[in-house]
């Protein structure tokens, strides 16, 4: 499965979605207490949701809520330091989420009595093979992680039909060669284009994750860019992979 995020509106639609289910963390009066006890821990600003990733966030929970609808499943975020999505899986009822990043302060992130946070490298997680039934990696495959390490990873960790949901930056026209030297967060970042996405898919369908349904080369087009940042225009795109799924050309 491939789709393209095509206008601002989807975003303020997913945002819509999340807040009429209670699973929308933005302005949350259940998070204040866990972004006060962070602050107090760190000396540092509160953990904001991130509103522009509200397209991501609202994808992914309704894509396993579909492919994984038993609350008791094993669930994973691979990258999840500041990552809503953590926090949307909770709400909507699933009792067994996981979150691991390399950043250490993913463990002071909120609802730790219950989700279940790890410091750790994405492609050597320590995770026990088969634990979970679906895996979300969201704007993280963009930031320099091996990503064939990732995927083989990723596949060990998924029991057999388990679903993998990845987002990061795309622009089909491709040419965004001026943000090669900006480093985010401290991490390197790209923008994928068709070709370099085609590439990324080959990789993960190499380590036994096919493409959920498929996907068609018109999946890619977007008609605006309505993501801005860094001095750069593009959109997102999102990826679902099935562990064991056939192999897509």
């Amino acid at each position: 499965m491939i789709r393209t995020l095509q206008s601002t509106s989807e975003i303020e639609a997913s945002r819509r979605s999340l807040q009429r289910r209670g699973l929308s963390s933005l302005g949350s009066a259940q998070l204040l207490p866990w972004q006060l006890l962070y602050a107090a821990r760190f000396i540092a600003r509160p953990l904001q949701v991130d509103a522009i990733k509200s397209w991501d966030v609202d994808s992914a929970i309704r894509l396993i809520e579909r492919h994984v609808p038993d609350r008791d499943a094993s669930i994973l975020d691979m990258g999840c330091f500041n990552s809503e999505v953590v926090y949307a899986l909770h709400a909507a009822g699933y009792r067994n989420v996981h979150g691991i990043d390399l950043n250490p302060r993913c463990e002071w992130m909120p609802y730790w009595h219950r989700i279940q946070y790890r410091t750790g490298d994405l492609t050597r997680s320590g995770y026990a093979t088969g634990a979970f039934q679906a895996i979300t990696c969201l704007s993280v495959v963009e930031h320099g992680v091996d990503v064939a390490a990732l995927a083989a990873e990723a596949r060990r960790l998924l029991t057999p039909g388990g679903i993998l949901v990845v987002t990061t930056d795309f622009d089909v026209r491709g040419g965004h060669s001026g943000h090669a030297g900006l480093t985010p967060f401290g991490l390197h970042w790209r923008i994928f284009d068709p070709t370099s996405i085609r590439k990324l898919i080959s990789v993960f369908a190499a380590a036994g994750l096919g493409l959920l349904e498929g996907g068609r080369e018109a999946d890619l087009v977007h008609d605006s860019c309505p993501i801005q940042w860094n001095g750069e225009r593009y959109t997102f795109l999102l990826l679902v992979f099935r562990a064991g799924a056939a192999r897509v050309s």
